[in-house]
């Protein structure tokens, strides 16, 4: 096979700038590159088929996505495999859409809810991104914050001043199930409250927003 998910293991993590993560692992082949995906997007590369260690540009998320390996020949290093990889908790959707017989756009504008479930609203826009012919179009979205049903509205906007008309929409929905965000580190070091009241243990914390 092309690509593989197992024979290898991550060892550990080390942040090297805000948004740049190092990947130290060992692995059962010696004549295979190793990619990093967050979540289904790929990061990262490893510099050559010996490298034991792959850094990632991850986007910020408060609700992270899962860190995947995945083993492939010298020919697909390159080679996205995201949208082949196992379900697991994601944050990001990719949209696709197909236009016809726009004659007078000139950019496309995606807009989305506030939150899982949410109706579209117009002023939250996630993209405007330049329209050229009739055709499929693509779009990766940034990190969403909550698992839920997230609703989209793609339109195109011509080219009158000042932001353009907005031509009919295309309504579009995904389902994410993400993590939950971090639980917030105290300052002696704990992340959990407890306290015992009539044999009951009630359990706090904070999420890390």
């Amino acid at each position: 096979m092309s690509a593989l998910l197992g024979g290898f293991a991550i060892t550990s993590l080390a942040w090297l700038a805000g948004q740049s993560l190092l990947v130290r692992f060992t692995s059962t082949y010696t004549d295979r590159f190793h990619q990093l995906y967050a979540g289904r997007t790929l990061v990262g590369v490893s510099g050559s088929v010996a490298a034991r260690n792959v850094t990632g540009v991850l986007a910020p998320s408060h609700y992270p996505e899962p860190l995947q390996l995945v083993a492939v020949t010298a020919a697909d290093r390159l080679t996205d495999f995201g949208s082949t990889l196992p379900p697991r908790p994601y944050n990001r959707v990719k949209l696709g859409w197909t236009t016809a017989g726009w004659t007078d756009a000139v950019s496309i504008e995606l807009a989305a809810g506030d939150a899982p479930g949410g109706s579209v609203d117009l002023a939250n826009i996630l993209a405007r991104e330049p329209f050229d012919e009739n055709r499929d179009y693509e779009f990766l979205t940034d990190p969403l914050p909550g698992s839920g049903t997230w609703h989209f509205a793609i339109a195109g906007r011509d080219g009158t001043e000042p932001l353009g008309n907005r031509g009919t929409e295309l309504d579009i929905s995904a389902v994410i199930d993400a993590h939950p965000p971090d639980v917030a580190l105290h300052g002696d070091g704990t992340r959990l409250t407890a306290a015992v009241a009539a044999g009951v243990l009630t359990v706090g914390f904070a999420y890390d927003w």
